[in-house]
């Protein structure tokens, strides 16, 4: 590219980041190679020799209505330039957010309140992609404090649903949400309707970052509130019931959990009935409570007479539909039913991968699923592959100490064992026992699997049975 004498240029793919940006005019005078033109950076008295592969027209048109003005750029790639505020916020909508290049040479991601990047958004978690997954926790705040009132429980949903796809936000953002409106309900008396909501919110983001044993207290508190106040067997009431049994389940806690879970499902059946949300939320639960205590057949058995209810009242594509379906395969493959579990496992992933994006945590936690199966069917490689992809986007969403992050790593680890790397198997499986003992304990069953799985494979790799990569 070649540039008049007197035209404003800028300064761009310099070494020095710091240079980038600067403007200067390009001077009449010899010119060191065919080149380099000399260029008076920032209205210096003496010109300096620059490529031109470092120099750019400085943009004259408002990239958002093209019309020649006072101009500002944007800041994050400095490519383009707009005349007011309004042009730059309808261009960045319209076109700019997907072709928006910073400075690693990557597209970065952008809060879809304000659109800034710095600091860093925080993903959603929900079923929205690309720059629209993300916000800054502090703007979906101020967004769920403009959309809904303390007059108003049910504004509370504003804190739990993402406002653009309708879907639950996950991960860190889940938590941090409840936290602050948490805090933001401490002023509101006990027994009122959206401190029993928050409660349970903070509750749930608790449970799925790990927390499991806060959550059970949280649950528990929530619990005895609404028992005094609803009784026993009111519907809400019933539900904090199955909430303390399911973080039990979690903690290893699995025949006090199934005692709960057996009379909140007896008392939901005779009050709402065998097909209600609650009652069938319920039997999955202590379906998950089975499958997790060696009763493979009556889990499946459990999981199947759900499924089909859910299917004929919600639809096969309904979020819930779609975890029943993924908890019945568990079960079909840990009966060795590995043929009819893949073709379930597929069919739920297709489904989750469409109505909830690849990056959301239902749709990974069915990957590692459906690639500890491949594992196991002795297609090794695929598993590992896959197993990887699925571990790297847990880590970036939902972090490192998550524990379906280390349910992942964990099976990484078998998998590896099964291909007979039994080196990189003892990595994996030791950093992860390191962080399940932190986490969850060392007597629980989760971890107690992990420590049996990796003195097999100290065994193994001490016996020089395999070759490691």
């Amino acid at each position: 590219m070649k540039f008049a004498v007197g035209e404003e240029v800028e300064l761009c793919g310099l070494t020095a980041a710091a240079l980038n940006g600067l403007r200067g005019v390009v001077q009449q005078g010899p010119a060191t190679s065919a080149e380099r033109v000399p260029v008076t950076i920032n209205g210096a008295a003496k010109a300096k020799s620059v490529k031109l592969v470092n120099l750019r027209a400085v943009p004259n048109k408002c990239s958002g209505c093209t019309i020649v003005a006072m101009l500002s750029k944007c800041a994050r790639c400095m490519q383009v330039a707009y005349c007011t505020k309004a042009c730059q916020v309808q261009h960045w909508k319209g076109w700019h957010k997907y072709s928006c290049i910073g400075s690693s040479g990557k597209p970065k991601p952008s809060c879809f309140v304000c659109l800034a990047d710095a600091p860093a958004p925080t993903p959603l978690g929900c079923a929205c992609r690309g720059n629209a997954g993300f916000a800054h926790v502090g703007c979906v705040e101020k967004m769920a404090l403009a959309t809904s009132s303390s007059n108003e429980p049910e504004g509370c949903d504003r804190w739990v649903l993402c406002i653009t796809c309708k879907q639950a936000y996950t991960g860190t953002m889940q938590l941090k949400l409840a936290s602050r409106h948490w805090e933001r309900s401490k002023g509101v008396h006990t027994g009122t309707k959206e401190r029993l909501i928050t409660l349970q919110q903070l509750a749930c983001a608790l449970a799925a970052d790990g927390q499991h044993a806060a959550a059970e207290a949280r649950h528990r508190e929530g619990l005895e509130i609404r028992t005094q106040l609803l009784g026993q067997e009111h519907p809400s009431t019933l539900i904090s019931a199955a909430n303390v049994a399911n973080m039990l389940t979690l903690q290893g806690r699995y025949v006090e959990a199934a005692v709960i879970h057996c009379e909140t499902l007896s008392i939901q059946k005779r009050v709402l009935g065998a097909d209600h949300t609650s009652t069938l939320a319920t039997a999955n639960n202590l379906a998950s409570n089975l499958l997790m205590r060696g009763q493979f057949a009556a889990a499946a058995a459990l999981f199947q007479t759900t499924l089909d209810v859910q299917r004929r009242t919600f639809g096969p594509q309904h979020p819930h539909s779609l975890q029943t379906a993924t908890n019945l395969a568990n079960a079909m493959r840990m009966q060795g039913r590995l043929a009819e579990a893949g073709a379930m496992y597929r069919e739920a992933h297709e489904f989750q991968n469409r109505v909830f994006g690849p990056d959301h945590m239902i749709t990974l936690a069915t990957s590692a699923n459906l690639a500890s199966m491949l594992s196991e069917q002795g297609n090794h490689d695929d598993a590992v592959t896959m197993l990887q992809n699925t571990l790297k986007v847990q880590q970036r969403i939902l972090g490192t100490r998550n524990p379906a992050t280390l349910k992942t790593e964990r099976n990484l680890g078998i998998a590896f064992q099964r291909q007979g790397k039994y080196g990189s198997a003892v990595a994996v499986l030791t950093s992860v026992l390191k962080r399940q003992v932190e986490i969850l304990g060392d007597d629980h069953p989760e971890t107690l699997d992990t420590h049996d799985r990796l003195a097999a494979a100290i065994a193994l790799c001490r016996g020089n049975l395999g070759t490691d990569a």
